[in-house]
């Protein structure tokens, strides 16, 4: 028997929701793009809506993409090795939350790593 698609999931309500999820954002993007009409002029240098094919500023743009794209697959790789599985999740939240990044940065009571870097 093959592998089981997305589709062949539907007896478990977190993939109905999904798939509900996303047919609503398409539609939702749909439906404004629509409304919006396309509001971009390539040749009118004097518009709000004027889009120049080419900046200056691109190297930058493609190089932090470059960069998001391999924080992600470090990210993953770390995730995927972790030996406790169970806290992905909590440790993704923890480590994104502003509240931990205050936490990490004044108090060091917690963090055995950060208690021997300070001493």
């Amino acid at each position: 028997m093959g592998q089981k698609t997305h589709f062949s999931h539907f007896d478990d309500k977190s993939y109905v929701a999904g798939t509900l999820s996303v047919v609503y954002i398409l539609l939702f993007v749909t439906v404004k793009s629509a409304s919006f009409g396309i509001n971009v002029d390539f040749t009118n240098v004097t518009t709000i809506h004027f889009t120049p094919f080419f900046k200056i500023t691109f190297p930058a743009l493609s190089g932090m993409a470059a960069l998001s794209f391999f924080i992600h697959n470090i990210i993953i790789t770390i995730m995927r090795n972790n030996r406790h599985q169970e806290n992905n999740v909590s440790i993704m939240r923890n480590a994104t939350s502003e509240q931990s990044r205050y936490k990490l940065t004044n108090n060091t009571e917690h963090s055995p790593c950060l208690e021997a870097s300070v001493s």
